[in-house]
């Protein structure tokens, strides 16, 4: 009896999840450096240091832009994208969802539709961009949204044909 106890009591144990922390040891850093050096930022997984960055976005799965210039910056306690007007149009969002979303300093202030998700991929430098399918304008993946398409170069075309009389 005192085996299956034991084996069950060994099982509660290995069987517990256990929290992984992460501490940085300051003594490594030079002691002039320390006051100067904050690495708070990389003790929660997932934090993104206020900045820019080159990333990649995409909108439920659909990359819509390569090597895009972002601007997070300090929201109480978390960083957010800025995100502009023109990267916005892009979204390829019904006309009445996008007007809903004010320009508040240059980015577009998504407060009011919290149903918007965004997440950054540091891996992959990434931002993917979760909206519901009620509010796109546009639904198949092999369809490219008005609002993204470029005017392209004006060019003639002519016939070789010469016809004498």
């Amino acid at each position: 009896m005192n085996i299956y106890r034991l084996s069950f009591v060994s099982c509660l144990v290995v069987a517990m999840p256990c929290a992984l922390a992460v501490e940085f040891n300051l003594n490594v850093l030079d002691k002039s450096m320390r006051d100067r050096i904050d690495i708070s930022l990389l003790k929660e997984k997932g934090v993104i240091a206020p900045g820019e960055y080159f990333v990649s976005v995409a909108v439920n799965n659909n990359q819509i832009s390569n090597g895009q210039k972002i601007n997070w910056h300090k929201n109480d306690d978390k960083t957010i994208p800025c995100i502009n007007d023109l990267l916005v149009d892009k979204f390829g969002l019904k006309p009445e969802v996008r007007q809903s979303l004010p320009l508040i300093n240059q980015c577009v202030d998504f407060s009011s539709r919290p149903e918007m998700l965004f997440n950054f991929d540091q891996a992959n430098q990434q931002l993917n961009i979760t909206i519901p399918q009620a509010w796109l304008a546009w639904h198949s993946e092999n369809w490219t949204p008005p609002s993204t398409w470029k005017e392209g170069v004006a060019g003639v075309l002519m016939g070789d044909i010469l016809v004498a009389c």
